[in-house]
């Protein structure tokens, strides 16, 4: 049953050790010596997804990203010094950044970071996994270190879905829940394009660039059953025949590459799914690029047929048989 807006969990409030014991249920070290008033508000959607909105008074923070996973800063109020801790990465990303009104400050995987407010601070925490992001994105933060971004549409944007979301307080539980987990992980994905992407235009790319840029226009498009090799070409400005040339070099076509994408978005659905999701299979078909379930199942068979072992093949098989 799905909950009413009067049972949806409220906004909480904390002073001193109740505030202390909600950084520590969520794995986030306090280190202050006076007491911390915290207000907080959040939705969690599994390991892989947490937005949140959060304002406390002066306090020193130390918590750690999760692996496989992007955490965006949106500092809305305040001030905020973010530290790597025992940073690999001497250069300007392993330095202390300084976050102040509408900066964005984008850290990576598994990594350990400190947070100091000498004065009231609030902000927007998006935790999504770096598996939903562009690829050139992921590469990109595969140097490690903080990202700091100026503001920009994309920002905008951000900032406004997920204050309404928060007002609303949707739960996991909600039928249309995985719709706006989806919309979110895809709009923190075009913030993170827009602050971080950096390449050369047209037909002057380079071979890697432009399977790059193909990809991540794969990862953009590929949800839409209409779009195609043609398209795919269209977008990356060049002709099909040298994108075929192109995907040719890591032993896969343009076509074979969009299906893949297709399949992993329809795992990734039917993962929702199992953990209560009301989505069905047409509308995971549907949101995964596929024209029907039929074709989906068709899809996750020759996926099966694939795999290196008879039971991840009957695995699939039987996940595309419910």
């Amino acid at each position: 049953m799905t909950s009413s807006t009067t049972e949806r969990p409220a906004p909480q409030i904390l002073t001193g050790e109740d505030s202390e014991r909600w950084f520590r249920d969520r794995d986030v070290r306090v280190s202050s010596a006076h007491r911390i008033r915290l207000y907080s508000d959040e939705i969690i959607g599994g390991s892989e997804f947490r937005l949140a909105r959060i304002w406390h008074s002066p306090a020193e923070l130390a918590l750690s990203t999760p692996p496989g996973c992007v955490l965006l800063v949106l500092q809305v109020e305040g001030s905020l010094e973010v530290t790597p801790q025992h940073s690999e990465h001497p250069g300007p990303g392993g330095a202390t950044r300084r976050l102040e009104l509408r900066d964005l400050a984008i850290l990576p995987p598994a990594t350990r970071f400190s947070f100091a407010a000498t004065e009231n601070s609030a902000r927007y925490e998006l935790t999504v996994s770096i598996d939903a992001l562009p690829p050139s994105t992921a590469a990109a933060l595969a140097s490690g270190g903080i990202r700091r971004a100026e503001p920009g549409p994309m920002q905008a944007v951000l900032l406004s879905a997920a204050t309404e979301a928060l007002n609303q307080r949707p739960q996991p539980e909600d039928p249309g829940f995985a719709f706006l987990q989806l919309a979110l992980t895809d709009i923190a994905g075009g913030v993170l394009f827009e602050a971080l992407r950096v390449r050369s235009s047209g037909r002057f790319a380079r071979p890697d660039e432009l399977r790059e840029r193909a990809e991540d226009a794969i990862l953009l498009h590929a949800g839409d059953p209409d779009f195609s090799v043609t398209d795919l070409a269209s977008v990356v400005e060049i002709s099909a025949d040298y994108l075929f040339r192109v995907f040719r070099t890591v032993g896969v076509t343009p076509a074979q590459a969009i299906r893949r994408r297709r399949v992993t978005l329809a795992h990734a659905h039917l993962e929702r799914r199992a953990g209560g999701s009301a989505l069905t299979r047409d509308d995971i078909a549907r949101l995964s690029g596929f024209r029907s379930a039929e074709a989906l199942r068709r899809a996750l068979r020759g996926e099966a047929a694939h795999r290196s072992t008879a039971s991840d093949a009957a695995d699939i098989a039987d996940v595309a048989e419910r």
